[in-house]
């Protein structure tokens, strides 16, 4: 936050976070501007489709979840931003085909809809609950098969509590980094949770959860848990997702 810059602030700041983001904005400076939630509308559409109204800018989003409402309302906020302040030609035309663009991989990435094929690279007890909350608002509570991997630096338990909800199974993999939790020891602990079985590497865990997904009339598969894990199971799924 520097002198002579437009702040544009999260709308569900959490609280703890606005406090220095006010002080350092005053000794700057600098305005705020912050998405007003009621000129946001999360409008009807698909599972995991993300049609949003914002200000009267209409756009379906590539990236499923209400954070990434949010975020998409923040993105008009920061072109109007640009535009009004800084003398920046962005049209309406152009905001509304930069919102339908913007894909992130990984994120919350639907690689196939049907069955499922779902990659998130949550690592995190927050990003584990934004993928929790957009799995259950999309009705798939204990109707889909999980790959897990984590790290063993992270909070993987409350991960696992968070994501538990949505799995009627899990496989449990090794992901390909030094810091890595073994697939045994999440297994240990994804089963205080949920019905867990340790796979040796990735393509096997991915084989056997689209099996058991298929065999037991399941919504499908979501990979999840770790950036390391997203990057060795992502070109695999791409292909599955092609067949």
């Amino acid at each position: 936050i520097k002198e002579g810059a437009v702040v544009v602030n999260y709308p569900d700041q959490p609280a703890e976070a606005m406090g220095p983001i006010l002080t350092a904005a005053a000794e700057a400076h600098t305005s705020i501007i912050t998405p007003d939630k009621d000129d946001l509308t999360l409008l009807r559409g698909k599972r995991l489709e993300n049609r949003i109204d914002y200000g009267g800018y209409r756009a379906a989003l590539g990236l499923p979840g209400t954070h990434q409402a949010n975020h998409a309302a923040m993105a008009v906020e920061i072109a109007l931003a640009l535009w009004r302040e800084f003398g920046y030609d962005i049209s309406d035309d152009a905001i509304l085909q930069g919102l339908a663009a913007a894909r992130m991989p990984a994120r919350i990435e639907v690689l196939r809809r049907h069955p499922l094929l779902l990659l998130d690279g949550c690592h995190n007890p927050d990003g584990a609950k934004m993928l929790a909350a957009t799995l259950t608002r999309a009705d798939f509570e204990e109707n889909l098969v999980g790959v897990l991997g984590v790290l063993a630096d992270k909070d993987y338990k409350e991960m696992l509590s968070d994501l538990a909800p949505c799995f009627a199974k899990v496989y449990t993999v090794t992901p390909n980094c030094p810091r890595a939790l073994s697939a045994e020891d999440l297994q240990k602990e994804a089963r205080f949770h949920m019905d867990a079985e340790a796979a040796d590497n990735v393509p096997d865990a991915l084989r056997k959860a689209i099996d058991y997904a298929d065999e037991n009339n399941l919504a499908g598969v979501v990979v999840c848990g770790s950036l390391y894990l997203a990057a060795e199971a992502r070109p695999w799924l791409l292909k599955e997702a092609e067949k």
